[in-house]
């Protein structure tokens, strides 16, 4: 049921919202005047109404008004919103009217939605427009946890021009970073303090994790965090791939996993992923 007020409060209201859409609200001026002065401004709400239920047409519609007015006068919402986008409506018209306990409430309610995974750039710009350190943070992380493909087939038409731009840059700087570190390892002296495997050939560093190495500087371009690299599933089809066109034996996985997991610990602290714009 859409918001309205008891019947003894409605005999007191003065003022009738008239939505977009045509949708109603009988409520008080002096609650509304209370709640946002910029919104009796914006459409001149007078001091003192002098006409029985004066009409006042305004641009939001009644799924942005209900969910509003429930907030103000302390109700229930009708209704949760069941798209990002209308909870993207309600956020704006709340921070436009400077009503800043309903916006970080609003706040609240994206960080605990699935929205972050599968929206993360409009948390994004919703957090940059309305001054949300935390949600922008998260949304930032959530960022570098995309692939780059689908990155870039998500809209960007909401995020100012250099953002994109700048999320791209850092996820490449990090995945340069990322394996240049990880190749240090494999061709720096400590190679055994790591367990890494030696060709028994040449006792030099095994060549299927110089294959690997060459697999991971192609995913961390796609994909720049530790997550699939240092996975089994990764390792294995490096090394089901290098068998086939080698006659060099490859250490039992168990132990190729354990190399890993050390690696991985090394790395994780190192190159922690961005929650900010700090890089």
């Amino acid at each position: 049921m859409p918001f309205t007020l008891t019947p003894a409060l409605k005999s007191t209201a003065d003022i009738i919202l008239c939505c977009s859409d045509g949708v109603q609200f009988v409520v008080h001026s002096a609650v509304i005047r209370y709640a946002s002065a910029s919104f009796a401004e914006t459409y001149d709400l007078p001091a003192k109404v002098e006409i029985e239920h004066l009409r006042v047409n305004i641009y939001e519609t009644s799924s942005v008004m209900d969910f509003l007015l429930s907030k103000i006068y302390g109700l229930p919402p009708s209704s949760e919103p069941t798209n990002i986008d209308i909870l993207i409506a309600r956020m704006k018209v709340a921070s436009t009217f400077n009503m800043h306990e309903i916006t970080n409430d609003r706040k609240v309610e994206l960080l605990g939605t699935d929205y972050l995974y599968r929206r993360p750039l409009d948390l994004l710009a919703i957090g940059m427009d309305h001054h949300l350190p935390e949600l922008v943070g998260q949304a930032i992380e959530q960022t570098f946890k995309l692939s780059e493909d689908k990155l870039l087939n998500s809209p960007m038409q909401i995020l100012p021009a250099n953002v994109p731009s700048r999320l791209l840059t850092a996820r490449h700087d990090r995945a340069r970073a990322i394996h240049s570190r990880l190749e240090g390892f494999i061709s720096g002296p400590n190679r055994e303090v790591y367990g890494l495997p030696t060709c028994p050939r040449c006792q030099s560093t095994h060549p299927w994790l110089v294959s690997w190495i060459a697999a991971v500087k192609l995913e961390l371009l796609d994909l720049p965090t530790t997550s699939t690299i240092f996975s089994p599933a990764f390792v294995n089809n490096v090394q089901d791939d290098y068998i086939q066109h080698c006659d060099c034996r490859v250490d039992a996985n168990t132990s190729s996993h354990e190399m890993m997991n050390k690696l991985k610990a090394i790395i994780d602290p190192e190159f922690p992923i961005p929650t900010s714009w700090d890089f």
